[in-house]
């Protein structure tokens, strides 16, 4: 567990985006229960991407959240955060997003891929 002074700065819990002005004293996120580590202010970057780039590095780490953890919820909190910023926010960052669209299309198709089943 990190000291308070460590903890005592203003940013967003990664899961969810509940801002705070201070994670002192907090061992989860008030809102989502997470303890996953947060997102401070004071590191938010600004940075000239590519569409394709973002795709290829949400697509692996969704593809080994999904292998390796319990869910890929956090890539798709990121995936998230990342689309309302975004030109062309309807174009897919993950691979669950293309499955989505294709059930919403009605388009049948089968697959191992683990996003592929969720729903």
């Amino acid at each position: 567990m990190n000291s308070p002074n460590e903890r005592d700065y203003p940013g967003y819990c990664i899961l969810c985006s509940k801002r705070y002005e201070s994670f002192s004293n907090m061992d989860k996120c008030e809102q989502c229960g997470t303890t996953e580590q947060p997102c401070k202010d004071k590191y938010q970057e600004s940075i000239e991407v590519n569409h394709r780039e973002l795709r290829l590095l949400l697509t692996a780490a969704e593809a080994w959240h999904l292998t390796n953890e319990e869910g890929a919820d956090i890539v798709y909190a990121i995936a998230a955060r990342i689309r309302r910023q975004l030109k062309y926010p309807m174009i897919p960052l993950t691979a669950h997003d293309e499955f989505q669209e294709l059930k919403d299309k009605g388009i049948g198709f089968i697959s191992n891929h683990p996003a592929a089943d969720m729903p």
